[in-house]
């Protein structure tokens, strides 16, 4: 009896000051990066809105801000562009359509996308890999944890 009582406290021990400190650092750690991720997202969002238009530089400048956080990050920039359609009552409604990618060739400074004033310009990031947090919390505790997707537009003025 003392023998199971002893491997007990080894174990209550071994999980109150290693794993949970690990879980919590790696756990925080993930947020922390969620969070740049998030900020350098609304960045390029503004930027682009801003200057309406978009280069293969700048998507390339974006990719490398996003990965650059400890995420494997995976992202598309679309242009989805307003127009009116008339319904059938005979009033006028605004949709935005998604316009096809543009190809930059060789040039990666010439415009992937050139926005016109009340077009929207919309960014989907996925992940792509997990990290360290996402390992450690699946191998030692069996969750699976969720890999960060989110999606953000902005109307250019």
């Amino acid at each position: 009896m003392n023998y199971l009582s002893k491997m007990i406290l080894i174990i209550i021990t071994f999980t109150s000051l290693v794993i949970a400190p690990l879980t919590l650092a790696y756990m925080s750690q993930r947020m922390t990066n969620q969070r740049l991720i998030l900020n350098e997202a609304q960045t390029f969002v503004d930027k682009i809105a801003d200057k309406g238009y978009v280069t293969g530089e700048d998507i390339d400048k974006f990719n490398l801000g996003l990965n650059s956080h400890g995420l494997v990050m995976d992202s598309r920039v679309h242009r989805l562009v307003r127009s009116a359609v008339e319904t059938p009552d005979g009033k006028l409604r605004t949709i935005y359509t998604s316009a096809d990618e543009a190809d930059t060739g060789d040039d990666v400074y010439k415009p992937v996308y050139q926005y016109n004033k009340g077009d929207i310009v919309k960014i989907d990031v996925n992940e792509v890999a997990g990290d360290t947090a996402t390992r450690f919390v699946s191998i030692i505790l069996k969750l699976q944890m969720p890999q960060l997707t989110f999606n953000l537009a902005k109307v250019v003025d």
